[in-house]
């Protein structure tokens, strides 16, 4: 902890006492090989140095501004080293500090009379949609969640390339059954199977976590229900291509590593180059979670033009286009 007597008249000690304030643990080191050998074995994330008369050569920074000289520049500067192998931890480590910082220049502002305009950023952040203060998880949940579905939602379609490559499904259509109803019985059995699934996602994660959902609920469950029988529907075409469960299962994997990489997840698609760009729109659940983030964050509607076009008619499209291919290969298979 901070010496609370020293934080008044010494700026490091402030500096720090609003570092802790802001849940970065501070770890106290000896010497400075001490920090340095303790974030080789990766016990800290990084270690702060303060020059001699920091808190002196800090005022004679804000008063001469522009015409400090280079004593006064390197004696009120921090030195900082970093781990920046883990960029997230590194990422927020150094947000909090450029707050903190922000924070300690403008409390000595006002001690002295000064508007905090005078000594801040000129800029002013105000959210349009969601909070200034989300963080990553506010971007990566629609992700997870969608992943998490897409690997829930291959049940059915796992069953029909085993009936496919076991002969189950062919004894059943010699019975006079059509492959029509064949493939309806797996939507219509998947119905409760989906309904638990969804159950347990929403426990674990919005009632667990306390996650604000600004859309519909409803509008939600759509989504994430085309997105299933898209899903299913992709193993359906797979299972008529009269390839092995093994080949099957690798295509999945192959898939949903894609999908993982390249479906808005991790790295935004607007940042990549633009050839690369056109084949990770292409993917089955790029727009699902774009369109989920826009209902979860942004609050959109049904009428709004990206959620109507991108999320339900886009998944409606993908339905047809894979359902339509399945009963293809399927005529195709019976004329040999």
């Amino acid at each position: 902890m901070v010496d609370q007597s020293l934080i008044a008249k010494d700026y490091a000690c402030r500096f720090l006492n609003i570092l802790e304030k802001s849940n970065i643990n501070l770890v106290p080191m000896e010497t400075e090989f001490d920090a340095l050998q303790a974030i080789q074995v990766g016990s800290i994330t990084g270690y702060l140095k303060f020059p001699g008369n920091f808190t002196e050569n800090m005022l004679k920074r804000l008063v001469w501004n522009v015409h400090a000289n280079e004593e006064i520049l390197n004696g009120s500067d921090i030195s900082i080293r970093l781990d920046n192998s883990e960029y997230m931890n590194s990422y927020f480590v150094t947000k909090t500090l450029y707050e903190s910082m922000q924070k300690l220049i403008q409390q000595i502002a006002t001690e002295y009379g000064i508007d905090e305009r005078a000594v801040k950023l000129p800029f002013s952040f105000n959210a349009v949609y969601g909070n200034m203060s989300d963080t990553w998880n506010t971007f990566f949940v629609p992700m997870f969640l969608f992943i998490m579905w897409a690997l829930l939602s291959t049940t059915m379609g796992f069953l029909h390339v085993f009936d496919t490559n076991d002969g189950t499904l062919t004894r059943t259509m010699a019975t006079g059954v059509d492959f029509h109803q064949v493939i309806l019985s797996y939507y219509i059995a998947d119905i409760p199977i989906a309904i638990i699934h969804a159950g347990l996602i929403i426990s674990s994660v919005w009632w667990d976590r306390g996650d604000e959902i600004r859309g519909s609920w409803a509008l939600i469950g759509l989504i994430f229900y085309l997105t299933r029988i898209v899903i299913i529907a992709l193993y359906h075409m797979l299972a008529s291509l009269k390839i092995s469960v093994k080949d099957t299962l690798l295509a999945g994997i192959s898939l949903m590593q894609i999908y993982i990489y390249a479906s808005d997840t991790v790295w935004p698609i607007e940042s990549v180059v633009w050839w690369y760009r056109y084949f990770c729109f292409c993917l089955p659940l790029t727009f699902p979670i774009r369109v989920l983030r826009c209902i979860m964050i942004r609050g959109w509607g049904i009428t709004h033009p990206a959620v109507f076009f991108n999320g339900i008619c886009y998944g409606i499209v993908c339905m047809i286009v894979l359902i339509g291919t399945t009963f293809l290969l399927e005529r195709r298979n019976k004329k040999k």
